[in-house]
């Protein structure tokens, strides 16, 4: 419980930097920390080290829902970021449950996501 505490409060003064505004250099530094934490999940070894990336993940998601895009493209980011969320939730209650590889098989709808919104925004 200490440990995870502590964690929480390290997601949250990591990501502080990204509350302010986010703009282009911010979407991206938001982008790369979803790319970290999608390979720390999927190279989990364990449940508690898979849940801590997925619990940095979906963090870093809030984070971005709470951005400012461009009003043609807004409507896209945020379906995307919702989708995103519905996809971690899906790993986190295979997570609950113990079970490790349902959990690393529902990474792909997490790699789906991106792979999609990735296309509609370029």
């Amino acid at each position: 419980m200490k440990r995870a505490l502590l964690l929480i409060g390290a997601v949250l003064l990591s990501t502080n930097a990204f509350a302010d505004s986010h703009g282009h250099d911010d979407l991206e530094k938001l982008m790369k920390g979803f790319k970290t934490e999608f390979k720390a999940a999927a190279d989990a070894k364990s449940v508690d080290e898979m849940k801590s990336a997925i619990m940095k993940f979906d963090h870093l998601v809030a984070e971005a829902k709470k951005g400012d895009y461009p009003a043609k493209e807004a409507p896209t980011f945020e379906q995307g970021f919702d989708k995103l969320a519905a996809a971690l939730d899906k790993v986190e209650m295979s997570l609950d449950k113990g079970d490790l590889k349902q959990a690393k098989e529902d990474m792909r709808s997490v790699d789906d996501v991106r792979k999609e919104f990735h296309k509609k925004l370029k």
